[in-house]
């Protein structure tokens, strides 16, 4: 280890926050760069090390850092030996084209289970029908991942240069993956089975359609909704979009969005759903699955989405794309629709010195979405009377 690990009481330095539970707590201390004693660390060592450097930094990630740390074992698995600083600019090359090749999800083809690197893409090549290859999008991710390991290996004296640095790949064409929804879709999603039936087996069959298309949330920020987080400002209902209690996470951690509910929401009864629920998460049937609460409601839209044939490039994502796409054609200020959907203004002195948009100004901005396409959903509590013959 480069550090001394020493252990810290109350008695040792009063200054330090300590638990008073009665923990104790063990920190690193720097050690003089003569004084360290360095053992040589084979690749995978050294990547183990920098997986356990990221997982200490607060609001850390970790399914990504756990993703990031097989895609980085996939890129050493090519290499043929141990010792990083082994590799050359030329090797690198070599594993980046021979990237281009590498089969998507092998772990799900029985023959290609248990191989790596170059066996693996010659088992594939092998094969009277090769598997699908891993996207130029992928292949670059991939680099780039590897790229910032080679970087962190560096600052910490593993390597002497990060051979993967702008390592060439192919030219990508960037294109719409999502869309958003037309006039026919969204009278689609909202006369589907469920809706026609007023029938729900779990309430977030009802209400994240409704959500989604009208406070335009991510659809892990509908999913992950406590009861705390619907709230009253200056008289107006509205959603905190935050990073309050556990499992939840939105893209900017330090910020809270403030988004007025619509009046459409409010006529189908959220208020008394929310109500009903008293405190905790507002969808308990949802559980975390990997780091998000969207996992379930994700597979239960995508089942819906293929049955109504709404096709490729048409998602729950789709909703908070029609949303932008409505108020950008009232041309309505890019700094106003950014403020609601909580997109980065890119501009220091929105970001950073200034406050969110008053909830009384953009409540009617809110409310300009069109509620037409809902207009046959009935009110959550609505009772149907059964047909007598």
């Amino acid at each position: 280890m480069n550090f001394s690990t020493t252990q810290l009481t109350h008695s040792v330095n009063e200054h330090l926050n300590y638990d008073p539970r009665g923990a104790v707590l063990y920190l690193d201390r720097p050690v003089p760069k003569s004084q360290k004693q360095t053992k040589p660390m084979t690749c995978f060592e050294i990547l183990d090390a920098y997986t356990e450097s990221r997982t200490r930094i607060a609001n850390s990630n970790l399914k990504n850092i756990q993703q990031n740390h097989k895609i980085i074992t996939k890129v050493l698995r090519f290499f043929g030996f141990t010792n990083l600083n082994e590799i050359d600019r030329a090797g690198a090359e070599c594993v980046g084209h021979a990237l281009t090749y590498l089969p998507k999800n092998p772990e799900k083809h029985s023959e290609l289970k248990g191989l790596n690197g170059f066996e693996l893409i010659a088992k594939n090549q092998s094969l009277t029908q090769p598997n699908e290859y891993i996207s130029p999008e992928t292949k670059k991710s991939y680099i780039h991942k590897f790229s910032t390991f080679l970087n962190w290996a560096k600052s910490h004296h593993h390597v002497s240069e990060n051979v993967f640095y702008n390592l060439p790949t192919e030219k990508i064409h960037m294109e719409k993956k999502r869309f958003p929804f037309n006039d026919k879709q969204l009278i689609k999603v909202f006369t589907m089975e469920d809706y026609e039936s007023h029938q729900y087996l779990h309430p977030y069959y009802y209400w994240i359609p409704l959500l989604l298309r009208y406070g335009a949330f991510r659809l892990n920020e509908a999913c992950q909704m406590h009861v705390e987080d619907i709230t009253v400002i200056d008289g107006i209902d509205c959603f905190l979009v935050r990073k309050m209690f556990d499992g939840q996470r939105i893209k900017n951690n330090s910020s809270i969005r403030v988004v007025p509910i619509h009046d459409e929401l409010l006529k189908k009864g959220f208020i008394s759903f929310v109500n009903s629920q008293k405190s905790g998460h507002l969808f308990p049937e949802l559980p975390l699955v990997k780091g998000y609460y969207s996992n379930n409601a994700s597979k239960w839209f995508a089942r819906r989405r293929k049955k109504l044939g709404l096709g490729k490039g048409f998602d729950a994502h789709s909703f908070r794309h029609t949303f932008i796409n409505e108020l950008k054609q009232q041309e309505y200020s890019k700094e106003m629709i950014e403020c609601i959907v909580g997109h980065s203004h890119n501009s220091e002195s929105f970001d950073t010195y200034s406050y969110q948009y008053d909830p009384k100004i953009l409540a009617p901005i809110v409310n300009m979405i069109g509620t037409s396409h809902t207009a046959s959903v009935r009110p959550y509590n609505h009772k149907i009377t059964p047909l007598n013959f």
